[in-house]
């Protein structure tokens, strides 16, 4: 039972470190897209089809950031699974992190693995689903 609190403790503690970086992203981006408007309307030198392709470009730089962080994530899981196959906090970091792009075949692999090395039941219903997913993709 150790084993299994210490897992779920890891588990706590990635998600919360996950949040903490999605929502410090997330409040880099505000203030950024809010003093570039107040700077833009105060000044006003930029046009409104300007303003509008700003921000169109603010927000694929935001996309790419996003991106580039679950890259570096699913990187930094497949590199703990290559030391320790059946590492449960990788291999639900790298299901989470490959649900999330929404690469449902590849989520298939840890999911079914978790399924065979976890008591827990929800991860048999994930894998399901997500293959139920990756069939209608």
């Amino acid at each position: 039972m150790d084993d299994f609190e210490a897992y779920c403790e890891a588990r706590n503690r990635r998600r919360t470190m996950m949040v903490r970086g999605f929502s410090l992203l997330a409040l880099v981006s505000f203030v950024f897209s809010i003093s570039s408007a107040v700077v833009g309307n105060l000044s006003g030198l930029t046009s409104q089809s300007e303003q509008q392709e700003q921000q169109a470009q603010r927000q694929q730089e935001v996309t790419k950031l996003r991106q580039d962080h679950q890259k570096k994530l699913e990187e930094g899981y497949l590199t703990v699974l290559k030391r320790e196959p059946n590492n449960l906090v990788a291999l639900d970091g790298l299901a989470a992190v490959r649900i999330e792009a929404k690469d449902w075949d590849g989520a298939i692999e840890p999911l079914e693995k978790l399924a065979k090395l976890s008591p827990d039941q929800s991860y048999k219903v994930l894998l399901e689903n997500v293959k139920k997913e990756a069939k209608a993709n």
